[in-house]
């Protein structure tokens, strides 16, 4: 009895001092959790809305969007998706009319391009519609945020091929770690942010399928959403995100237990689950891309989108190297072109490079993208061309 109560003493003790040293912590931690770096958005109730095919979708509904750093503005823009949730006009999976020419491009935030009023894609066409001689052609974005890989195979398998769009070609606009990236969805959540996950896994048939199963593994990024009064004094006052208080040693640990028990929601960023067969599921979706493209005999262009630190730096360094070299394979097995995007700044000085992004992100701003555009305005007509002519 009396060992009993040692150890139920000892237990009580052993809370109690957790629960003093958390609370420290905690607050320590509270003191200075304001991101450095914060995007706000102009609510409208579904901003971001999970969507099991997609990841999620842009609301039709326009909303403005602002991120900051450290207190100063580096982009504002104007955010609006289709009926697919993407950042495009309306389409359809039918062509409108039997001369229009239309080609799926699959990228991730720099193809989405929704910091910045148009994206390259669009520019595209409206470059091409002005050039004499240029065939119709409508280019279907398919890119968001966050998109990689696995986000590309369930647009492809759930929305292209089970709608059975019409298509007359394919550009893949491959930035960085696109092909490692797993499956990502967001949503906007009640708390007034945006919430967002990475599944821990390749397996396909885990990801999920409504939005319920995708709320247990949803976490807020510093996306916060504000009325139209309030966004309106952020864009001429600047704002300041409220502290984020959080536990943080029971955190850490369930995030570790998480790791062990794959059944247990994380509260901190999923951990990929050290499976051996992670390659070879990963290596599926690619090979799915391959297969649809292969299958339908379409023209495709894979496109090595350079980064602020490629362009930037003194040269390319080992890590974007075995980047080009993943592009071209993936771009061989399909039976396509590469085209490097570096070409699009080559010339070109420091000084000159830098206007083209904001001070501190990483994405291009309207003119980096223009100018992409301009470039990938010809490969892209190219690629019409060369299917007018298979097509007789």
């Amino acid at each position: 009895m009396r060992v009993g109560k040692k150890v139920s003493f000892a237990m009580l003790g052993a809370f109690v001092l957790f629960g003093l040293v958390e609370a420290g912590v905690s607050v320590w931690a509270g003191l200075d959790s304001r991101p450095p770096t914060y995007v706000v958005c102009e609510d409208v109730g579904d901003n971001m809305a999970f969507d099991p095919a997609s990841g999620y979708r842009l609301s039709p509904t326009p909303w403005r969007m602002a991120q900051f750093h450290q207190g100063v503005r580096e982009f504002a823009s104007t955010v609006r998706g289709n009926g697919l949730g993407f950042p495009d006009d309306e389409f359809a999976a039918r062509r409108p009319s039997p001369d229009v020419l239309r080609i799926a491009v699959f990228g991730d935030s720099f193809s989405a391009g929704t910091n910045m009023e148009v994206n390259w894609p669009r520019r595209v066409e409206e470059l091409l519609a002005r050039r004499p001689g240029s065939p119709r052609v409508q280019l279907l974005n398919f890119s968001l945020n966050g998109y990689g890989l696995a986000n590309w195979w369930s647009v492809m398998e759930h929305i292209v091929a089970a709608r059975e769009f019409e298509l007359d070609g394919i550009v893949f606009a491959v930035w960085g770690d696109d092909f490692e990236r797993r499956f990502f969805f967001a949503d906007a959540a009640d708390d007034g942010m945006i919430h967002a996950a990475r599944y821990p896994t390749w397996r396909r048939d885990d990801y999920p399928r409504d939005r319920a199963a995708a709320q247990r593994w949803l976490l807020p990024l510093p996306m916060f959403r504000l009325g139209a009064a309030e966004f309106d004094r952020a864009l001429a006052e600047g704002w300041t995100p409220p502290r984020r208080w959080r536990l943080v040693l029971t955190g850490r640990l369930t995030q570790s237990l998480g790791r062990s028990l794959p059944g247990l929601p994380l509260i901190g960023k999923p951990a990929v689950a050290g499976q051996t067969d992670a390659g070879s599921e990963r290596m599926d979706h690619e090979k799915a891309l391959v297969a649809f493209v292969k299958s339908r005999g379409l023209p495709m262009l894979g496109v090595r989108l350079p980064s602020r630190y490629e362009l930037l730096s003194t040269g390319p360094d080992e890590h974007s190297q075995v980047r080009e070299r993943r592009i071209r394979t993936f771009t061989r097995r399909m039976g396509g072109v590469f085209v490097d995007g570096l070409e699009a700044y080559t010339g070109l000085s420091k000084s000159e490079l830098r206007t083209f992004y904001p001070p501190t992100d990483g994405h291009w701003n309207q003119l980096g993208s223009n100018r992409f555009a301009d470039y990938i305005a010809g490969p892209i007509l190219d690629l019409a061309r060369g299917r007018l002519s298979e097509d007789g």
